[in-house]
């Protein structure tokens, strides 16, 4: 069970992540707004976006990169994918860059699934709009279908990026890694198993 020492960090890094994604990402061609639109960012997430922007890091690691939380943060603690996707649909007036932190609830969902909610994502915010999934990691055998997940995310990211370019859209979509930045920071994961491992290889 992952304790509230581990969560809070994991939030820190969320904030990180998409800060970092988003600084570095390229984009295909910019479609034509002001300055000002084009550092809007819409985020969206479970408790693991709701503790930094509730305890107020989330706003200013944004703005000292230049980004403006448009219209403003939705979180929840519990939410599930298709609650988010349903919420991202009826959001009006979006901005041209999305980030999307969720799937932390749903770590059993098949590969198929977790790709098909980047072609969700892209259904709901359109052509134009570039589209940041933020991936799991979770530690524990019990979590380990996490590893499933974010191999989904990476294969529909790819699907979409293909069909947008096929298509002439400008838009492109990004996992932001979550999992191998936490690694990364943090050194050798304690808790995972040899199979674990193996299967992050993959």
């Amino acid at each position: 069970m992952r304790t509230l020492l581990h969560r809070t960090a994991a939030t820190l890094a969320v904030a990180a992540l998409a800060v970092a994604g988003l600084a570095v990402a390229p984009s295909a061609v910019t479609p034509s707004a002001d300055a000002a639109t084009l550092t809007r960012v819409y985020v969206q997430g479970d408790s693991l976006t709701w503790g930094p922007a509730h305890y107020g890091y989330l706003a200013p690691a944004f703005s000292s990169s230049g980004l403006t939380l448009y219209p403003s943060v939705s979180s929840k603690v519990g939410r599930k994918v298709s609650e988010g996707l349903s919420i991202l649909a009826r959001t009006a007036n979006k901005p041209a860059k999305v980030v999307l932190a969720l799937g932390t609830n749903d770590y059993g969902a098949t590969s198929a699934t977790a790709a098909g909610w980047i072609k969700l994502a892209r259904k709901y915010t359109g052509p134009n709009t570039t589209i940041y999934w933020v991936n799991l990691h979770m530690t524990g055998m019990k979590y380990h279908n996490h590893l499933n997940v974010n191999a989904g995310l990476l294969a529909g990211v790819n699907a979409d990026n293909a069909a947008q370019a096929k298509a002439g859209a400008a838009g492109r979509s990004y996992v932001l890694d979550w999992y191998r930045y936490h690694i990364a920071k943090g050194g050798p994961d304690p808790d995972e198993t040899p199979e674990e491992a193996a299967l992050r290889e993959v």
